[in-house]
């Protein structure tokens, strides 16, 4: 196994401060070569230094490279006054490697350790999606009559997530266009393990149910699952209430009743479930 030293490019435009930028690495082989590498994410110097051309900081690596295996590792701080605003600094690391890929990746950790820009995932908050919602969809693509994405709906397809209103950030569950725009919203009472968090949903549900029934040549649907149980009640009677169109998705007839509008709206009917 071999071994390597390097140390970090720090970019300091003002060296009386003690601010920098780490922008690259110098690795030293035993050979007495030397390979530089430049961060792969030069945003933050950008963010410190508005003045620095990243283009240019790239151009200068294999130009430093050369400069740098014309010096012994001994002597390699004597080029420090011919560096700019940038500066080696004085705490050498080790790289281990086997091979030519292996000094690559090495380097490439090394640079994600001193260099790189360290993200935290981004938290997105979802949606919650039911056990009835997914049967659903993945029922409206057997069928084909699942778009791929929301401007489908001009060819009679159903869009999930359709953006009702989308300033105002309401989304329904699905919609089809054919003589007018069907809007479905679907609400699964089934295995409900904290009711106020149901009904909270259901009235999410029915805020844009209403907002459907508002607008022109707009129908409002819902499907419900669940509808039976003791807490579902309150909120199935409300939906149904609120909807052009309500059904039940237990019942038989109510699902072949969906799936034979559905059919008509988008122009591929489907044989009736048995009862």
């Amino acid at each position: 196994m071999a071994t390597a030293k390097f140390n970090v490019i720090r970019h300091q435009p003002y060296p009386h401060r003690s601010e920098h930028v780490n922008i690259g690495v110098v690795v030293y082989l035993e050979d007495g070569s030397v390979r530089v590498r430049m961060a792969n994410n030069l945003r933050k110097l950008k963010a410190f230094d508005p003045s620095a051309d990243i283009e240019t900081v790239r151009d200068q690596e294999s130009a430093l490279q050369d400069m740098l295996n014309e010096v012994p590792y001994e002597k390699k701080d004597a080029v420090a006054t011919l560096l700019g605003p940038w500066r080696l600094d004085g705490m050498a690391g080790t790289l281990s490697y086997h091979s030519k890929d292996s000094l690559d990746d090495a380097i490439g950790w090394a640079l994600y350790q001193t260099c790189e820009t360290i993200t935290s995932r981004r938290y997105v908050e979802r949606r919650p999606q039911s056990r009835l919602l997914m049967d659903l969809k993945k029922t409206f693509s057997v069928y084909g009559w699942l778009a791929h994405e929301p401007r489908q709906i001009s060819q009679k397809l159903i869009v999930h997530k359709y953006p009702l209103m989308a300033e105002e950030g309401l989304v329904a569950d699905f919609a089809v266009r054919s003589e007018k725009l069907s809007v479905m919203e679907t609400l699964d009472m089934r295995y409900v393990s904290n009711p106020s968090l149901k009904r909270t949903e259901g009235i999410a549900k029915a805020m844009v149910l209403s907002v459907a029934n508002g607008l022109e040549d707009t129908l409002a649907c819902s499907i419900v699952a669940g509808s039976q149980t003791d807490y579902a009640k309150e909120m199935t009677k409300l939906l149904s209430r609120i909807s052009s169109r309500f059904y039940v998705y237990e019942s038989t007839q109510d699902m072949n009743e969906l799936f034979r509008d559905i059919g008509n709206a988008t122009g591929k009917p489907v044989l009736d479930l048995p009862v």
